[in-house]
């Protein structure tokens, strides 16, 4: 991939678009990147989005499901949306989608900045492209709006008094889903125009049962030089370090969590 020389520190958040067609990645250089195919040299190529950078780092970058902005949050507390049409690949785009930003054709152009008061950790744009929802350090979620291309913010559209979130999702327009220090995902629902909580995911009392791995089980047999019987481990369903990451499932009804430690479990609705 062919990318400028002021890119020197480390990548902290990347995703595609909608149609995987370009991607972009926010960094520890106070910049978000965008990254495309050059339809030319047919190569990959990376290019700042947008010239007036954070002053912190990027934290979090989420794509529109237009493919047309880019959501990013930074450690500086800020929350900013900048237009992201790229004509040499997005021009000849027929997307299924029609609703807020469909129409945007610029790149770079910053549609909304807010600060919300603590680093940003995670941002997640409904399916529908309506609103977004973004986790802050300090417990809150807030919540933006897009009408047109008019958009709105509620700084404190979630408060919690708990161990703060560090990632977050929106499943549909009254669904939202977060997890972090508190190691159990979360579900909020939409009530009367406010979000509420729901319930959480909480280690399962009862034990399970883990089956050694191939590897585990061959270590056993030469260590003993003997087969080794085919044995089981009891173990607690659930996380006992930070979840760094929660994403919807393909499978209809199921959320994936994923922790530091890389555990990684599904849960039902």
């Amino acid at each position: 991939m062919v990318m400028g020389n002021d890119q020197n520190r480390a990548i902290l958040d990347g995703c595609w678009s909608p149609v995987r067609n370009k991607f972009c990645f926010g960094t520890g250089s106070y910049k978000v990147y965008i990254g495309y195919v050059d339809p030319d040299n047919q190569w990959w190529v990376a290019e700042l989005l947008c010239r007036k950078k954070f002053s912190s780092s990027v934290l979090s970058v989420q794509y529109h499901p237009s493919g047309n902005a880019i959501a990013a949050g930074s450690s500086d507390g800020t929350i900013r949306i900048y237009t992201s049409y790229i004509h040499e690949v997005d021009k000849d785009l027929k997307s299924p989608y029609s609703g807020p930003l469909a129409d945007v054709n610029t790149r770079g152009d910053e549609l909304f900045r807010i600060d919300a008061n603590s680093w940003v950790e995670s941002i997640s744009f409904s399916p529908s492209g309506t609103f977004a929802m973004a986790t802050a350090h300090n417990g809150n979620v807030v919540e933006f709006n897009i009408q047109g291309t008019e958009i709105t913010a509620n700084e404190e559209a979630i408060i919690w008094d708990k161990l703060p979130f560090r990632t977050g999702v929106v499943l549909d327009d009254n669904t939202f889903l977060a997890a972090g220090y508190d190691m159990r995902p979360t579900l909020f629902k939409r009530e009367g125009g406010k979000w509420k909580f729901s319930k959480d995911y909480k280690k399962e009392g009862k034990d399970t049962e883990k089956r050694q791995s191939v590897v585990q089980s061959n270590l056993s047999m030469f260590e003993r030089g003997k087969k080794a019987p085919e044995s089981t481990k009891k173990v607690k369903v659930g996380h006992s370090v930070p979840i760094i990451s929660v994403q919807r499932a393909a499978e209809k009804g199921l959320f994936y969590s994923v922790d530091s430690h890389g555990n990684f479990f599904a849960w039902p609705i």
